[in-house]
């Protein structure tokens, strides 16, 4: 049998098991302290610390224990509420009333400015008696710092969103493209308030133009389908019936199983882009109209004068030949009695037909040139060129003269134009390096800019002054005297006329004494 308790035994047994208890209460309410604050305190009922407890810690803004112990807060050296002065919280402990969420600024033992928050509730003895305050505290400069940097970038970017001029939106995936988000630009762009499209007063989709709706689902869903970013132009219209043409560039956003969940993006007005492209290819199809009519009158005109030349050229032929003819006639009949000057008068009026009966036959030539089919095929330059070499040569034998050419120059076009090319350019040279004692003229290609070949014919003769290269090409002009060099001035006026039917470019550089070289391009291609 278990001996009998007494009262006073048992007392005792009860106060072990309640000390017990509380010190495991004290130890459960320690540790999910220290847990959940960075250090707890006790003051008197003269509001004097009387302990710190920072678990073995020194957070960085709290002064050591033997600094502040027998202190009140605000005699803290270096500390300060964060809002105000200490009156509004001495008031607050003197009622003793609990408190929470009291910041204050203090400064750290690094010289930075620490925000502390800080709460406590009033402690009072079995007697209902004030004994002083038990409270925790926080270190919350970085959590304040972070809050401050988002503001700070919120209202950055509630700024930008409000001064760009076009509308930021967040919508649903849906045919309605229901609005979560949308920017303060949508008022100027669409002329209704970011509430009205957010609410669903004003739904986005009946704001595309019904001609552009199906447009902008295929696409968009199209772009989505292959997980990229989509931009398109549409039109709308706007609170005020207004119509405007959009851009609009933006992506999905997906969720963590993939899943589409928004799209954002962002929609500015092109209105005024789109209208001055308009303008301009308004403005270009009726240029291209005014050239293709004004075109049309040139060439009108151009077969007119040149139906013209032949004409003329050819009604004097007749005239030209009977004057040759009557005047050789009477040189044989009558030459005994004419004298010598008679004679001379002769000579001078049959070499004035023979003239007018060159200039003639090159009006002609030109003529006939535009009236030409051309043929397209392959044309061997060199060939061409050893022929007209070998004519020259037989025309002048006693020349001393080196003609180099190459064994093969390949070009594309109508061979008996471009025979009269080679013929013209070489018998110029030939003609131009007359004064010089021996003759050198070169023939051959060098690659172009955009990698055509540049044909050129090159001599060492008499050469020309650049300055009167823009009459070359020219009917009839001249840069020597007909004493100096005999010719009807044609020649390369019929050159540069087939190398433009050939869609190609003729020009030439010179010097004065040092000879002269030409340069042509043909295009390769048939003309159409």
């Amino acid at each position: 049998m278990n001996p009998p308790s007494h009262p006073g035994h048992d007392r005792e047994i009860e106060l072990r098991r309640m000390q017990q208890q509380l010190r495991r209460s004290q130890g459960r309410f320690r540790a999910l302290t220290e847990l959940s604050v960075d250090w707890f305190w006790e003051q008197d009922r003269n509001f004097r610390f009387v302990e710190i407890d920072a678990g073995g810690r020194y957070p960085l803004g709290i002064p050591p224990a033997d600094s502040i112990l027998g202190k009140t807060r605000w005699e803290v050296e270096g500390g300060m509420p964060a809002e105000g002065d200490w009156n509004a919280h001495r008031a607050q402990l003197e009622r003793h009333e609990p408190f929470r969420d009291f910041e204050l600024r203090m400064r750290a033992a690094d010289g930075s400015e620490r925000i502390l928050s800080i709460a406590g509730s009033p402690v009072f003895d079995e007697n209902g008696c004030f004994t002083g305050y038990r409270g925790m505290g926080r270190d919350m400069t970085e959590s304040r710092r972070a809050e401050q940097a988002l503001r700070e970038s919120q209202r950055a970017l509630a700024a930008l969103m409000g001064n760009l001029p076009g509308m930021a939106y967040r919508c649903r995936n849906d045919a309605e493209w229901t609005l979560e988000f949308v920017s303060e630009g949508a008022h100027q762009l669409t002329g209704h308030r970011p509430e009205a499209l957010m609410s669903g007063t004003v739904g986005y989709a009946s704001l595309i133009h019904p001609d552009d709706r199906d447009k902008v689902w295929v696409e968009i869903q199209a772009c989505i389908g292959h997980d990229q970013p989509f931009q398109l132009t549409y039109r709308i219209s706007t609170a005020l019936g207004e119509q405007k043409w959009v851009w609009e560039r933006g992506s999905a956003v997906r969720g963590p199983a993939g899943n589409v969940v928004a799209l954002e993006g962002f929609v500015s007005d092109i209105t005024e882009r789109k209208r001055a492209q308009e303008e301009v290819a308004r403005l270009n199809a009726e240029l291209e109209d005014r050239v293709r009519r004004r075109t049309a009158q040139l060439e009108a005109a151009n077969a007119e004068l040149e139906a013209f030349s032949y004409s003329i050229a050819h009604d004097l032929r007749s005239p030209l030949t009977s004057i040759d003819g009557f005047s050789h006639m009477l040189d044989e009949l009558a030459a005994p009695s004419l004298g010598d000057q008679g004679r001379h008068y002769l000579r001078r009026i049959r070499a004035g037909v023979r003239q007018m009966s060159d200039l003639t036959d090159a009006i002609l030539s030109l003529a006939r040139l535009s009236r030409v089919k051309l043929r397209w095929e392959p044309v061997d330059l060199a060939a061409i060129a050893r022929t007209v070499e070998a004519n020259l040569r037989e025309g002048e034998p006693q020349r001393i003269a080196t003609i180099e050419i190459p064994e093969r120059l390949h070009a594309q076009g109508d061979p008996r134009l471009l025979t009269q090319v080679i013929t013209n350019l070489l018998g110029n040279a030939w003609k131009f390096s007359a004064c010089k004692p021996q003759t050198l003229i070169r023939l051959g290609s060098a690659p172009g800019g955009n990698g055509e070949p540049v044909y050129f014919v090159a001599d060492h003769g008499a050469g020309f002054d650049m300055a009167h290269a823009s009459r070359l090409f020219g009917a009839f002009q001249r840069l020597h005297a007909p004493s100096e060099f005999e010719g009807t001035g044609i020649g390369l006026a019929l050159v540069q006329k087939i190398v433009s039917r050939h869609a190609g470019r003729i020009w030439a550089d010179a010097r004065p004494g040092d000879g002269a070289t030409f340069y042509f391009t043909l295009s390769g291609k048939s003309p159409s």
